[in-house]
Protein backbone atom coordinates (compact mmCIF):
# COMPACT_ATOMS: atom_id res chain seq x y z
CA UNK A 1 0.00 0.00 0.00
CA UNK A 2 2.81 2.41 0.90
CA UNK A 3 6.58 2.10 0.61
CA UNK A 4 9.41 3.04 3.00
CA UNK A 5 7.21 2.82 6.10
CA UNK A 6 9.16 1.87 9.23
CA UNK A 7 6.37 2.30 11.81
CA UNK A 8 2.58 2.63 11.60
CA UNK A 9 -0.64 2.67 13.62
CA UNK A 10 -4.27 3.15 12.75
CA UNK A 11 -7.14 4.99 14.39
CA UNK A 12 -9.65 3.08 16.50
CA UNK A 13 -12.21 3.09 13.68
CA UNK A 14 -9.64 1.93 11.12
CA UNK A 15 -10.25 4.94 8.88
CA UNK A 16 -6.77 6.54 8.97
CA UNK A 17 -3.15 5.58 9.47
CA UNK A 18 -0.25 7.35 11.13
CA UNK A 19 3.09 6.40 9.58
CA UNK A 20 6.78 7.17 9.95
CA UNK A 21 8.34 7.10 6.48
CA UNK A 22 11.93 7.03 5.32
CA UNK A 23 12.51 9.95 2.94
CA UNK A 24 16.22 9.50 2.12
CA UNK A 25 19.57 10.71 3.45
CA UNK A 26 18.81 9.15 6.82
CA UNK A 27 15.73 11.34 7.35
CA UNK A 28 12.22 10.33 8.39
CA UNK A 29 8.88 12.10 8.63
CA UNK A 30 5.70 11.58 10.62
CA UNK A 31 2.45 11.65 8.62
CA UNK A 32 -1.10 11.62 10.00
CA UNK A 33 -3.19 10.90 8.07
CA UNK A 34 -1.05 9.50 5.27
CA UNK A 35 0.18 12.34 3.07
CA UNK A 36 -0.18 15.02 5.74
CA UNK A 37 3.26 15.69 7.23
CA UNK A 38 3.12 16.51 10.93
CA UNK A 39 6.85 16.63 11.66
CA UNK A 40 10.32 15.50 10.76
CA UNK A 41 11.05 12.61 13.10
CA UNK A 42 14.06 10.51 14.09
CA UNK A 43 14.08 6.82 13.27
CA UNK A 44 11.11 5.30 15.10
CA UNK A 45 10.52 1.70 16.07
CA UNK A 46 6.84 2.32 16.89
CA UNK A 47 4.22 5.05 16.54
CA UNK A 48 0.87 5.03 18.36
CA UNK A 49 -2.28 7.18 18.11
CA UNK A 50 -4.05 8.24 21.32
CA UNK A 51 -7.58 6.85 21.92
CA UNK A 52 -9.23 10.14 20.87
CA UNK A 53 -6.75 10.63 17.97
CA UNK A 54 -5.70 14.02 19.35
CA UNK A 55 -2.07 13.03 19.97
CA UNK A 56 0.60 10.73 18.55
CA UNK A 57 3.51 9.15 20.38
CA UNK A 58 6.59 7.46 18.98
CA UNK A 59 9.60 5.57 20.28
CA UNK A 60 12.54 7.29 18.57
CA UNK A 61 16.17 6.17 18.40
CA UNK A 62 19.52 7.84 17.89
CA UNK A 63 21.44 5.11 16.06
CA UNK A 64 20.15 2.92 13.21
CA UNK A 65 20.88 -0.35 15.02
CA UNK A 66 20.64 0.65 18.69
CA UNK A 67 17.49 0.74 20.82
CA UNK A 68 18.69 3.68 22.93
CA UNK A 69 16.35 6.64 22.54
CA UNK A 70 13.31 8.46 23.83
CA UNK A 71 9.56 8.94 23.62
CA UNK A 72 8.00 11.96 21.89
CA UNK A 73 4.34 13.09 21.95
CA UNK A 74 2.97 15.39 19.22
CA UNK A 75 -0.44 17.03 18.89
CA UNK A 76 -2.38 17.13 15.59
CA UNK A 77 -0.66 20.39 14.59
CA UNK A 78 2.80 18.77 14.78
CA UNK A 79 3.77 20.54 18.00
CA UNK A 80 5.83 18.51 20.47
CA UNK A 81 3.77 18.32 23.65
CA UNK A 82 6.10 16.20 25.77
CA UNK A 83 9.22 14.09 25.46
CA UNK A 84 11.46 11.90 27.58
CA UNK A 85 15.00 11.23 26.33
CA UNK A 86 18.07 9.38 27.54
CA UNK A 87 16.70 5.84 27.84
CA UNK A 88 19.40 3.18 27.50
CA UNK A 89 16.95 0.69 26.00
CA UNK A 90 13.45 1.36 24.64
CA UNK A 91 11.07 -1.14 23.06
CA UNK A 92 7.28 -0.97 23.21
CA UNK A 93 4.71 1.84 23.50
CA UNK A 94 0.89 2.11 23.87
CA UNK A 95 -1.81 4.48 25.13
CA UNK A 96 -3.89 3.47 28.16
CA UNK A 97 -7.59 4.41 28.37
CA UNK A 98 -8.08 8.12 28.88
CA UNK A 99 -5.11 9.19 26.75
CA UNK A 100 -3.60 11.56 29.35
CA UNK A 101 -0.27 9.72 29.23
CA UNK A 102 1.48 7.18 27.05
CA UNK A 103 3.06 4.03 28.49
CA UNK A 104 6.30 2.52 27.22
CA UNK A 105 8.89 -0.07 28.29
CA UNK A 106 12.39 1.23 28.85
CA UNK A 107 15.37 1.38 31.20
CA UNK A 108 18.07 3.94 31.81
CA UNK A 109 20.86 1.34 32.00
CA UNK A 110 21.17 -2.14 30.53
CA UNK A 111 18.32 -4.01 28.85
CA UNK A 112 15.91 -4.98 31.64
CA UNK A 113 13.01 -2.72 30.67
CA UNK A 114 10.11 -1.74 32.95
CA UNK A 115 6.78 -0.06 32.16
CA UNK A 116 7.07 3.74 32.35
CA UNK A 117 4.57 6.54 31.70
CA UNK A 118 5.03 9.93 30.01
CA UNK A 119 2.18 12.39 30.65
CA UNK A 120 1.01 15.17 28.37
CA UNK A 121 2.39 17.48 31.06
CA UNK A 122 5.89 16.02 30.55
CA UNK A 123 6.02 14.08 33.81
CA UNK A 124 7.54 10.59 33.82
CA UNK A 125 6.51 7.98 36.36
CA UNK A 126 7.23 4.26 36.86
CA UNK A 127 4.24 1.97 36.30
CA UNK A 128 5.39 -1.65 36.55
CA UNK A 129 8.74 -3.35 37.01
CA UNK A 130 9.68 -7.01 36.99
CA UNK A 131 12.48 -9.48 36.55
CA UNK A 132 14.18 -9.27 33.17
CA UNK A 133 13.04 -7.38 30.07
CA UNK A 134 9.43 -6.29 29.63
CA UNK A 135 8.05 -5.18 26.25
CA UNK A 136 4.65 -3.48 26.01
CA UNK A 137 2.78 -4.43 22.83
CA UNK A 138 -0.73 -3.06 23.42
CA UNK A 139 -3.33 -1.92 25.97
CA UNK A 140 -6.98 -2.94 25.72
CA UNK A 141 -9.85 -0.44 26.26
CA UNK A 142 -10.46 -2.05 29.68
CA UNK A 143 -6.83 -1.42 30.71
CA UNK A 144 -5.38 -4.91 30.32
CA UNK A 145 -1.78 -5.00 29.03
CA UNK A 146 -0.38 -7.27 26.35
CA UNK A 147 3.10 -7.64 27.84
CA UNK A 148 6.07 -9.69 26.73
CA UNK A 149 8.68 -10.98 29.16
CA UNK A 150 11.80 -11.40 27.04
CA UNK A 151 15.38 -12.53 27.30
CA UNK A 152 17.58 -11.05 24.59
CA UNK A 153 21.20 -11.83 23.88
CA UNK A 154 23.83 -10.99 21.31
CA UNK A 155 26.48 -13.64 20.85
CA UNK A 156 29.82 -13.65 19.00
CA UNK A 157 30.74 -16.67 16.91
CA UNK A 158 34.19 -17.16 15.33
CA UNK A 159 35.65 -19.63 12.85
CA UNK A 160 38.82 -20.17 10.89
CA UNK A 161 38.72 -21.56 7.39
CA UNK A 162 38.93 -25.33 7.47
CA UNK A 163 37.34 -25.66 10.90
CA UNK A 164 34.02 -27.47 11.13
CA UNK A 165 32.41 -25.55 13.99
CA UNK A 166 32.09 -21.99 15.27
CA UNK A 167 33.68 -20.98 18.57
CA UNK A 168 31.56 -18.93 21.00
CA UNK A 169 33.51 -15.82 22.06
CA UNK A 170 30.61 -14.04 23.80
CA UNK A 171 31.43 -12.43 27.13
CA UNK A 172 28.42 -10.93 28.93
CA UNK A 173 24.82 -10.68 27.73
CA UNK A 174 25.06 -8.50 24.61
CA UNK A 175 28.40 -8.96 22.85
CA UNK A 176 28.75 -7.41 19.39
CA UNK A 177 31.79 -8.05 17.18
CA UNK A 178 33.11 -5.11 15.14
CA UNK A 179 36.62 -6.12 14.08
CA UNK A 180 39.22 -8.87 13.66
CA UNK A 181 42.99 -8.52 13.64
CA UNK A 182 44.73 -9.21 10.32
CA UNK A 183 45.85 -12.65 11.50
CA UNK A 184 42.49 -13.50 13.05
CA UNK A 185 44.01 -13.90 16.52
CA UNK A 186 42.04 -11.07 18.20
CA UNK A 187 38.44 -9.88 18.04
CA UNK A 188 37.30 -6.37 19.00
CA UNK A 189 33.80 -6.09 20.45
CA UNK A 190 31.57 -4.15 22.81
CA UNK A 191 28.97 -4.96 25.44
CA UNK A 192 25.74 -2.95 25.42
CA UNK A 193 23.42 -4.90 27.72
CA UNK A 194 23.39 -5.33 31.48
CA UNK A 195 27.09 -6.22 31.45
CA UNK A 196 28.09 -3.20 29.38
CA UNK A 197 27.00 -0.58 31.89
CA UNK A 198 25.51 2.85 31.22
CA UNK A 199 28.11 3.89 28.65
CA UNK A 200 28.85 0.46 27.10
CA UNK A 201 32.27 -1.18 27.36
CA UNK A 202 34.80 -2.15 24.67
CA UNK A 203 37.02 -5.23 24.80
CA UNK A 204 39.72 -7.03 22.83
CA UNK A 205 39.75 -10.81 23.16
CA UNK A 206 42.12 -13.44 21.83
CA UNK A 207 40.28 -15.87 19.61
CA UNK A 208 41.82 -18.79 21.49
CA UNK A 209 39.11 -18.12 24.08
CA UNK A 210 41.28 -16.49 26.76
CA UNK A 211 39.57 -13.79 28.86
CA UNK A 212 39.09 -10.41 27.16
CA UNK A 213 40.93 -7.21 28.03
CA UNK A 214 38.90 -4.08 28.70
CA UNK A 215 39.96 -1.24 26.38
CA UNK A 216 37.59 1.52 27.48
CA UNK A 217 34.05 2.79 27.42
CA UNK A 218 31.76 3.60 24.53
CA UNK A 219 30.55 1.87 21.40
CA UNK A 220 33.36 -0.04 19.65
CA UNK A 221 33.82 0.74 15.96
CA UNK A 222 37.08 -0.63 14.56
CA UNK A 223 40.41 -2.38 15.31
CA UNK A 224 43.58 -1.15 13.60
CA UNK A 225 45.40 -3.51 11.20
CA UNK A 226 48.22 -4.04 13.72
CA UNK A 227 45.68 -4.55 16.56
CA UNK A 228 47.40 -1.80 18.58
CA UNK A 229 44.61 0.80 18.42
CA UNK A 230 40.84 0.91 18.46
CA UNK A 231 38.16 3.41 17.47
CA UNK A 232 35.14 4.00 19.68
CA UNK A 233 32.48 6.68 20.19
CA UNK A 234 31.11 7.76 23.55
CA UNK A 235 27.37 7.64 24.15
CA UNK A 236 27.24 10.94 26.04
CA UNK A 237 29.61 12.82 23.71
CA UNK A 238 29.22 11.31 20.22
CA UNK A 239 30.57 14.34 18.33
CA UNK A 240 34.08 12.89 18.11
CA UNK A 241 35.98 9.60 17.87
CA UNK A 242 38.04 8.12 20.69
CA UNK A 243 41.33 6.54 19.62
CA UNK A 244 42.14 4.00 22.35
CA UNK A 245 45.28 1.83 22.69
CA UNK A 246 44.87 -1.92 23.26
CA UNK A 247 48.02 -1.86 25.41
CA UNK A 248 50.25 0.91 26.81
CA UNK A 249 49.61 4.34 25.34
CA UNK A 250 47.49 7.47 25.64
CA UNK A 251 43.95 7.88 24.36
CA UNK A 252 43.32 10.62 21.78
CA UNK A 253 40.31 12.33 20.24
CA UNK A 254 39.58 12.73 16.54
CA UNK A 255 37.06 15.33 15.37
CA UNK A 256 35.33 15.92 12.05
CA UNK A 257 34.14 19.29 10.71
CA UNK A 258 30.54 19.91 11.73
CA UNK A 259 29.94 16.40 13.11
CA UNK A 260 27.25 16.22 15.79
CA UNK A 261 26.90 12.43 16.04
CA UNK A 262 29.51 9.96 14.77
CA UNK A 263 27.74 6.72 13.86
CA UNK A 264 30.35 4.53 12.19
CA UNK A 265 34.10 4.63 11.66
CA UNK A 266 36.98 2.37 10.70
CA UNK A 267 40.65 2.25 9.82
CA UNK A 268 41.57 2.43 6.14
CA UNK A 269 44.55 0.68 4.55
CA UNK A 270 47.61 0.70 6.79
CA UNK A 271 45.70 2.48 9.54
CA UNK A 272 46.97 6.00 8.91
CA UNK A 273 43.55 7.11 7.71
CA UNK A 274 40.04 6.46 8.95
CA UNK A 275 36.56 6.82 7.55
CA UNK A 276 33.71 8.14 9.65
CA UNK A 277 30.00 8.39 8.92
CA UNK A 278 28.39 11.19 10.91
CA UNK A 279 25.36 13.47 11.01
CA UNK A 280 25.51 17.22 11.44
CA UNK A 281 23.23 19.35 13.63
CA UNK A 282 20.60 19.37 10.86
CA UNK A 283 20.61 15.56 10.69
CA UNK A 284 22.32 15.35 7.27
CA UNK A 285 24.53 12.26 7.04
CA UNK A 286 27.81 11.90 5.15
CA UNK A 287 30.98 9.79 5.17
CA UNK A 288 34.38 11.43 5.72
CA UNK A 289 37.94 10.29 5.14
CA UNK A 290 40.52 11.85 7.47
CA UNK A 291 44.11 11.28 8.49
CA UNK A 292 44.71 9.76 11.90
CA UNK A 293 46.05 13.07 13.22
CA UNK A 294 42.83 14.81 12.15
CA UNK A 295 44.33 16.54 9.12
CA UNK A 296 42.98 16.71 5.56
CA UNK A 297 39.34 15.77 6.21
CA UNK A 298 37.22 15.36 3.09
CA UNK A 299 33.87 13.88 2.21
CA UNK A 300 33.91 10.54 0.44
CA UNK A 301 32.40 10.87 -3.03
CA UNK A 302 29.62 8.28 -3.22
CA UNK A 303 26.71 8.46 -5.64
CA UNK A 304 23.14 9.45 -4.79
CA UNK A 305 23.91 10.55 -1.25
CA UNK A 306 25.12 7.13 -0.14
CA UNK A 307 27.26 6.62 2.96
CA UNK A 308 29.30 3.82 4.56
CA UNK A 309 28.07 1.79 7.52
CA UNK A 310 30.03 -1.45 7.32
CA UNK A 311 33.80 -1.46 6.68
CA UNK A 312 34.08 -2.32 2.97
CA UNK A 313 37.48 -0.70 2.26
CA UNK A 314 40.16 -2.69 0.46
CA UNK A 315 43.23 -3.69 2.47
CA UNK A 316 45.42 -1.28 0.50
CA UNK A 317 42.96 1.55 1.16
CA UNK A 318 42.42 2.50 -2.49
CA UNK A 319 38.90 1.14 -3.05
CA UNK A 320 35.59 0.93 -1.25
CA UNK A 321 32.69 -1.38 -2.09
CA UNK A 322 29.23 0.13 -1.79
CA UNK A 323 25.87 -0.07 -3.54
CA UNK A 324 25.89 1.11 -7.14
CA UNK A 325 24.50 4.45 -8.32
CA UNK A 326 20.91 4.43 -9.53
CA UNK A 327 22.21 5.04 -13.04
CA UNK A 328 23.95 1.65 -12.97
CA UNK A 329 21.29 -0.34 -11.14
CA UNK A 330 21.04 -2.60 -8.09
CA UNK A 331 24.03 -4.46 -6.69
CA UNK A 332 27.45 -3.57 -5.28
CA UNK A 333 29.99 -1.36 -7.04
CA UNK A 334 33.66 -0.61 -6.39
CA UNK A 335 34.49 3.09 -5.95
CA UNK A 336 38.02 4.56 -6.01
CA UNK A 337 38.56 6.19 -2.60
CA UNK A 338 40.27 9.22 -4.12
CA UNK A 339 37.51 9.77 -6.69
CA UNK A 340 36.57 8.18 -9.98
CA UNK A 341 33.93 6.15 -11.75
CA UNK A 342 32.32 3.28 -9.82
CA UNK A 343 32.44 -0.15 -11.45
CA UNK A 344 29.88 -2.92 -10.80
CA UNK A 345 31.22 -5.97 -8.97
CA UNK A 346 31.43 -8.66 -11.58
CA UNK A 347 29.66 -11.88 -10.54
CA UNK A 348 27.78 -10.36 -7.57
CA UNK A 349 24.03 -10.77 -7.25
CA UNK A 350 21.94 -7.58 -6.82
CA UNK A 351 20.96 -8.45 -3.24
CA UNK A 352 24.53 -9.12 -2.03
CA UNK A 353 26.31 -6.45 -0.03
CA UNK A 354 30.00 -6.22 0.92
CA UNK A 355 31.46 -6.70 4.41
CA UNK A 356 35.21 -6.67 3.72
CA UNK A 357 38.25 -7.48 1.60
CA UNK A 358 41.36 -9.58 2.03
CA UNK A 359 44.98 -8.79 1.19
CA UNK A 360 44.68 -10.69 -2.11
CA UNK A 361 42.01 -8.28 -3.34
CA UNK A 362 39.11 -10.67 -2.88
CA UNK A 363 35.78 -9.28 -1.74
CA UNK A 364 33.52 -10.78 0.96
CA UNK A 365 29.77 -10.37 0.72
CA UNK A 366 26.64 -11.38 2.61
CA UNK A 367 23.77 -12.83 0.62
CA UNK A 368 21.37 -10.14 1.85
CA UNK A 369 18.58 -12.64 2.52
CA UNK A 370 18.08 -11.48 6.14
CA UNK A 371 17.34 -15.13 6.92
CA UNK A 372 19.06 -17.60 9.20
CA UNK A 373 21.23 -19.29 8.08
CA UNK A 374 22.88 -16.64 5.94
CA UNK A 375 25.70 -17.30 3.46
CA UNK A 376 29.11 -15.61 3.38
CA UNK A 377 30.60 -15.36 -0.12
CA UNK A 378 34.18 -14.84 -1.31
CA UNK A 379 34.39 -13.19 -4.72
CA UNK A 380 37.30 -12.35 -7.02
CA UNK A 381 36.40 -9.02 -8.70
CA UNK A 382 38.84 -9.72 -11.54
CA UNK A 383 37.11 -12.92 -12.66
CA UNK A 384 33.65 -12.62 -11.08
CA UNK A 385 34.05 -16.09 -9.56
CA UNK A 386 32.21 -16.41 -6.23
CA UNK A 387 32.54 -19.19 -3.66
CA UNK A 388 30.37 -19.90 -0.65
CA UNK A 389 32.75 -20.19 2.30
CA UNK A 390 30.50 -20.23 5.35
CA UNK A 391 26.97 -20.71 6.59
CA UNK A 392 26.36 -18.06 9.24
CA UNK A 393 24.21 -19.69 11.88
CA UNK A 394 24.63 -21.06 15.40
CA UNK A 395 24.15 -24.76 15.95
CA UNK A 396 21.26 -23.98 18.32
CA UNK A 397 18.83 -21.74 16.43
CA UNK A 398 16.21 -21.48 19.18
CA UNK A 399 15.10 -17.86 19.40
CA UNK A 400 17.60 -16.62 16.79
CA UNK A 401 16.10 -13.58 15.06
CA UNK A 402 18.99 -12.45 12.88
CA UNK A 403 22.66 -12.13 12.08
CA UNK A 404 24.42 -8.92 13.08
CA UNK A 405 27.66 -7.53 11.74
CA UNK A 406 30.10 -9.85 9.94
CA UNK A 407 33.86 -9.15 10.02
CA UNK A 408 36.62 -10.91 8.06
CA UNK A 409 40.37 -10.94 8.75
CA UNK A 410 42.70 -9.28 6.23
CA UNK A 411 44.12 -12.69 5.38
CA UNK A 412 40.64 -13.91 4.56
CA UNK A 413 41.03 -17.11 6.55
CA UNK A 414 38.92 -16.19 9.61
CA UNK A 415 35.63 -14.45 10.28
CA UNK A 416 33.39 -13.53 13.19
CA UNK A 417 29.76 -12.50 13.39
CA UNK A 418 27.11 -11.57 15.92
CA UNK A 419 23.87 -13.49 16.45
CA UNK A 420 20.75 -11.98 18.03
CA UNK A 421 18.64 -14.31 20.13
CA UNK A 422 15.26 -13.59 21.75
CA UNK A 423 13.28 -15.96 23.94
CA UNK A 424 10.02 -14.71 25.40
CA UNK A 425 6.65 -15.39 27.04
CA UNK A 426 3.52 -13.37 26.28
CA UNK A 427 1.21 -12.31 29.10
CA UNK A 428 -2.10 -10.50 29.56
CA UNK A 429 -1.76 -8.37 32.69
CA UNK A 430 -4.67 -6.80 34.55
CA UNK A 431 -4.91 -4.31 37.40
CA UNK A 432 -1.99 -2.05 36.38
CA UNK A 433 -2.44 1.71 36.91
Amino acid sequence: MLTDVIAADWTADGADFAVVRRVGDGRFRLEFPIGHVLADAPRSSRVRISPDASHLAAAVHVQPDDDRGGVVIWDRSGRIVARSDGWGSLDGIAWPPGGREVWFTATRVGADNAVQALGLDGRVRPVLSGMGRLVLHDIAPDGRLLLESATIRSEILFRREGESEDKDLSWFDFSAAVGLSADGNSVFFFESGQGGGPGYTTFVRRTDGSPPVRVGGGRALSLSPDAQWTLAVGLSDPDHLDLLPTGPGEARSLRLPGAAVVERAGFIGDGRRVFATATDVAGARSTWVVNLDGSSPRKLALADGRFVFEDPFSVDGTRVAQSCPKSIGPGPCIYPVDGGTPVPVRGAKPEWYPVGWDERGRLYLRDGSMRVPEVLWRLDPATGHATSIAELSPRDRAGVIGIGRVVVSNRGDAWAYSVFRRLSDLHVVAGVR
